[in-house]
């Protein structure tokens, strides 16, 4: 026992610490008021949020574990520069930096996911490596389909559907280009062949 002593002491020290920040917190500022104004309207997704925010913690902590205390450190300046920064300014960054995965992860899903002919043969090439969905109608009828996943990938509806839409416009837009340069050149209307008006 005298072998964590002392781990269980700094342990205890940051918590105590902690805590009393906390507690100035909580009675200098208007923040837990609004917090708790706003659990209480969205407290399934802030249940959600802190349990999968646990769960990364501790994960972060185990995983760093091994590399000793300079990785903690650094997790610890990270957290420390968030915890600086006002609340004004999260309240524009976050849904930047929400936007910016979402236009990655919509770039991400625009290279991986092919349609029709192109989709069959990747899936071929790939030696059954992937998934092949071969209709999105069953899930167009079922209202209680959000989303799914694809090799470790979170797939909505509009996920799936988007790359099929994007090859319709880009067929539609090879479709125009050829018609407009076999056309060039030509009077528009009807025109005359062997006599008769066509």
């Amino acid at each position: 026992m005298n072998v964590v002593s002392p781990l269980i002491t700094s342990v205890a020290t940051g918590v105590d610490s902690g805590a009393k920040a906390f507690e100035r917190w909580a009675t200098t500022s208007d923040g837990p008021t609004k917090f708790v104004a706003y659990a209480t309207s969205a407290l399934p997704k802030v249940i959600a949020f802190l349990q999968a925010t646990g769960t990364a913690i501790g994960h972060i902590v185990v995983a760093a574990g091994p590399l000793g205390g300079v990785t903690l450190t650094a997790l610890t300046a990270i957290v420390r520069i968030i915890g600086a920064i006002p609340v004004g300014v999260l309240q524009i960054l976050v849904p930047l930096l929400i936007a910016t995965g979402l236009a990655m992860k919509g770039l991400a899903v625009a290279s991986a996911v092919s349609v029709g002919n192109d989709a069959i043969r990747r899936y071929l090439e790939a030696s059954g490596n992937g998934r092949l969905v071969q209709s999105l109608k069953s899930f167009l009828a079922d209202k209680t389909f959000e989303s799914t996943d694809i090799m470790g990938e979170n797939y909505t509806l509009g996920d799936l559907i988007a790359p099929i839409i994007k090859a319709f416009a880009r067929r539609r837009d090879r479709a125009v280009r050829r018609t407009t340069t076999a056309n060039r050149g030509r009077t528009a209307g009807p025109f005359r062949v062997d006599g008769h008006c066509r």
